[in-house]
This record gives C-alpha cells, structure tokens and sequence, in this order.
C-alpha cells in the first residue's frame, strides 16, 4: 500500500480543523434561543369528579418568521392552541414589539386527565412577555384566566379547585380574574379570597395583563398615567360637524335630548354628531312618509339619490391616502358610501311607501359621508400604505377573526351568522378594494372578540367590564399617539362609548371594542415604521454572545488537538510509521 504523502496528511487535518472550527462557530448562533417556563393551574378529571391540578407550560423563543406553534401531551382542546397565539399577539402588542422574526415554541406537559382549555391563556402571555424581556418570573405566583383584547385577564371555571391545588403546591399567591372573587356555590356564595386565607395562601383578582405582570416582576409598580391629548384640529373639525348635523335636527327625541345637549356641553362632539345624526334619521323619514309616495316621486328622489353617490365617490378617489389618519378618514367615508349604495340598491325591491324611507336613510348617510371628508385636513405621520401592504394587513385580520370565530365555536352552540357573514364579505373585497377589506375586517374582529371578552360573565358585571376596556382603549390611543398617530375612528369610537355607558352598555362596550381595535391598526403594517425593534437587538446581542461563545469553544477545541498531538505516546507514532511502509 502506497504511503500518504506528508503533504495530503496536513491538508486533510487541516481540512478537518477548518470544518470543526465552523462548526463551534455557527452551533451556538444556529440554536441561539430564549426560554422560559410558568405554572398552568387547570382542572383534573378522574371518576366523573373534577379536581384543581398543576401543569408547566415551557417557551422557547427563536428567531424565525412570525410561526407559533404548541406541543402538548396529553393533547389538548383546539382553544388551548388557539390561547396560545393569543398570548403572543397580546404579549408582542403590549411590549410595543415586533415579532415578525420570531418563532415561539410552547410546550405543555401535565399529567393524564387535565382538561385543555383557555384558561393558560393569561400565563402564557405573562410568561412570552417575560421571555421577550428576558425577565425572570417570581416563581411562587400562580395564575389562571383567559386572555382577551387589550391584556383584559378574562374568566374561567374551576376557580375553587385551582386555588386549592395552589396552595398544595406551596405557592405564596394565585391571581383570578377580576370581579371572579364571589363564587355562588349551591345556593350560597363563597368568597374566594377568604378561602385562600384558610388554605395559607393569598388570593388576588387583577384586570388586566399589566396588572398581573406587577406581580410576577415581583414589585408593584404604579403604571403611570398618560392622558390622551385630543388634537385641537381634530376638535375644532368635529366641533363643525357636531354643529352642522345638531343644527338640522328641529325636535330631538326625548331619550336623546338630554344626552346630545350633554355631548356638546363637555365637547364630546363626535358623540352629539352620532345622537344627532340618529335624530335627522327619523326626522328625514317621517319627512318623506308625508311625501304623496307616486312613482314619479320616488324616482325623482333616487335619481337625484344617484348623482350625489356618483360624485362624492369622485371625490373619494382623489384624496390622497398617505397617513394612518388619512387611512382611516378614507374607511370611514368609503364605508358611508357604501351604505348608501346597499340601500339604493334595496330600494329598487321595495314598495313606494318603504322605498322613501330608505331613500331618506340613504340619503342621511351620504350626507354624513361628506362631512367626514372633512378629516383629510388632518396632518400625521406618514406611511407607506400600497395595495401590497393594504392586501397583507387585511389577511392578517382575516386570519386572526377565522381564529376567533373557531374558538367560540367550542363554547356557543349556535354560529355568529353576521360575522361569518361580514368575513366572507371582506374576503370579497381582498383583491379588488383592500382599504375596504381592511376596515370591515377590522369592525368584524372587534365585534367577535367583544364576544369573546364576555363569555361566561354574568349581566351584572357588564359594566365593571366596560371600565376595563374602556381603560384599555385610552392606554392604547395613548400609545398611538406617542407614536406620532392620531387615532381619528378609535378615537371618535372611545368618545362614542364613553357617552353610551350611562344608558346602553351593550352598544358602549361594542364600541369601546372598536376604539381598542381601530387605535392598533399601525401593527398590521411594515415594522419599522412604528414598532421599536426590540427583539431584533435582544436576538443580536444573544447572537454576538454566542458568536463569542463560539470562538471560545473553537480556540479550547484547538488547544486540546494541539495538546494530544504534542504528547502522543512514541510507540504510537513509531506503529503508525510502520504501517504506513507496510
């Protein structure tokens, strides 16, 4: 056998250095990751009795393209995978984040008989915030809670047992859902706080995803209240509106009078606008019933009816859309517009007498649509708003109320017909009118996860619900505006809500649901323009670290290599020559 040259002998060990120097440099960086774990207190299952039992639920956070996924043994319900994309969407909005770049691991062991559900969706978002900050969680709190628009900590069952099985555990304290503390039991109410005194262990209710986060950051810290600061153009523009619509109406309803006067007393002038618009509604109604309802009439009126849609439309398309304020002056508009055509359409299949009064309607909401036109005028930051980003953004929505609407499905048992049905519209305007796509897709989501919020809560905390997303609503206008947007639609929605609470919680916590939706919209653009990069420079600063890391286990490698060969036993070296001449 031919001996190896010398030469072919160092080419190849330096081959092979050269490839185990690479890679010790590139392992550390490939599996560069944040982890982290949280306690999950869910019910067990045995013998057709429930009792309180303790699961883990484990993150890792990698750097990737916006995937979340979940591994659980046993398996779970779909609302628990579901829950968990909540946390992420919740905890990256909270921290102001964008997560694009981010692949989120969550992984959930527990013993046999632990039943799936929503109630790890408040941890998980506890846990993925303090892993994106690198934060480490006090590890004697224990949490339980779904987790809803906004960080509102929302209710779950099974409350009882779960307390007790924390205080098996010896944790120091387990937080419940706001307003859940009295729990009616057989006739008889029990008070949860008082119980968990009995079992040594302290018992707290919080709202909110902020509120929870004090006490596993172990301190409480007062958040700092920030008021929202109403810009004077915004004001003095709505002020011409609410004025202009209040200034038409000749007797108000009585339910409205008082309200509307309020309104324009305090300056809520998109809430006097709204009350007083309703008013012109009715009274342009009862105007057009005492019209002689002929034929030649009504079509005069849908004539005229068609030009006025015809050229505000025109006037529509030629505003430029350049700004998150303009995006939304243009939704709102658009959708006024819109309005208006449905109902010129339906009027063709009604009866003269219906006919006018949807003319009237018609005509009401045109006319509305022309006075936000208005709102162009306002000045804001300027973004980057293509039928690409537009299309993408909405395909987001459409995704995230898809979501939803899987989740509800597994505790209602009838479909939310208006919203399956408003999603397929939505669907419909994805290619053709993406700005339209992306305001119904935005109303839909609202309106679906106001229903999520209130599963399971009783009529009576209806407004103790309202406060909260109320709350939520103006943190999120805040933080909006310290961005350099002002949230004209969620702004004029909060207002809207904030007015109705008195005398219609329903539609107020709707629209207090809107504000909170409407005030997020720069997340589902470009990131960069709005977001600070956090976890890009954490992942960076991890990467470098690990590169260092790298560098040190290769340079150790080396040295051991070069050690082994220096003092290699002779009778080896001279074995090896012979062999090589044999």
């Amino acid at each position: 056998m031919r001996p190896i040259p010398k030469m072919q002998k160092h080419k190849n060990t330096t081959t092979k250095l050269i490839l185990i120097t690479a890679l010790l440099l590139i392992l550390p960086i490939v599996y560069a990751q944040r982890e982290g774990s949280i306690p999950l207190l869910a019910l067990v299952e045995s013998g057709g009795e429930s009792r309180g039992g303790v699961a883990t639920l484990n993150l890792a956070i990698r750097e990737g393209n916006g995937g979340v996924f979940l591994d659980t043994f046993p398996l779970t319900k779909t609302s628990t995978q579901i829950s968990m994309r909540f946390a992420q969407q919740t905890a990256c909005q909270e921290l102001n984040l964008d997560c694009s770049n981010l692949d989120f691991f969550y992984t959930i062991r527990s013993a046999k008989g632990i039943v799936g559900g929503p109630s790890a969706g408040a941890a998980a978002t506890i846990l993925t915030a303090a892993v994106l900050e690198n934060k480490k969680l006090n590890e004697t709190v224990a949490m339980t809670g779904t987790i809803n628009s906004g960080g509102m900590v929302g209710s779950v069952g099974g409350l009882k047992e779960k307390i007790s099985a924390a205080a098996e555990k010896n944790f120091s304290k387990v937080l419940i859902p706001k307003g859940t503390a009295i729990l009616k039991e057989n006739n008889s109410s029990i008070n949860l706080i008082d119980y968990g005194k009995n079992l040594s262990i302290k018992v707290i209710e919080v709202g909110t995803l902020s509120e929870a986060l004090n006490h596993f950051d172990g301190a409480q810290k007062e958040e700092k209240k920030v008021e929202f600061v109403i810009s004077e153009n915004y004001k003095k523009l709505m002020k011409e509106v609410a004025d202009e619509l209040c200034g038409k109406v000749k007797t108000f309803p009585e339910e409205l009078r008082n309200y509307s006067k309020k309104a324009l007393d305090e300056e809520n002038y998109y809430s006097a606008a709204s009350l007083c618009f309703r008013s012109l509604i009715d009274q342009r109604k009862k105007e057009y019933s005492e019209l002689n309802a002929t034929k030649e009439n009504l079509e005069a009126l849908t004539e005229t009816l068609s030009k006025k849609i015809n050229i505000t439309e025109k006037d529509l398309m030629s505003e430029k859309v350049n700004s998150l304020t303009a995006l939304q002056t243009f939704m709102a508009v658009k959708e006024r517009i819109d309005e208006a055509k449905e109902l010129f359409e339906e009027i063709k299949n009604r009866k003269n007498e219906d006919a006018i009064t949807y003319v009237a309607f018609a005509e009401e909401r045109l006319n509305s649509a022309k006075l936000w036109m208005k709102f162009f005028k306002l000045d804001d930051k300027k973004v980057e708003l293509n039928d690409k980003n537009l299309k993408i953004s909405c395909e987001n929505k459409l995704a995230e109320i898809e979501e939803r609407l899987q989740y509800i499905s597994e505790y209602l048992p009838i479909p939310l017909v208006r919203a399956e049905q408003d999603l397929k519209k939505a669907y419909d305007f994805l290619e053709k009118d993406p700005i339209s796509c992306l305001y119904l897709a935005s109303r839909t989501k609202a309106s679906v996860d106001i229903v999520v919020s209130l599963l399971g809560v009783p009529e009576e905390r209806l407004k103790e619900i309202l406060d909260i997303k109320l709350s939520l609503a103006q943190k999120a206008l805040v933080r909006a505006q310290q961005k350099g947007i002002f949230p004209l639609i969620s702004y004029s929605y909060y207002e809207y809500a904030d007015s109705l609470k008195e005398f219609d919680v329903q539609s107020a916590l709707l629209y207090a649901e809107y504000a909170l939706e409407f005030a997020t919209l720069d997340i589902y653009f470009p990131p960069g323009k709005f977001y600070e990069q956090k976890p890009n420079k954490f992942f960076k600063e991890f990467s470098i670290n690990s590169f260092l890391l790298g560098i040190g286990l290769t340079l150790l490698g080396l040295s051991l290599m070069i050690y082994i060969k220096k003092h290699k036993h002779p009778t080896t070296r001279k074995t090896k020559q012979k062999k090589s001449k044999f």
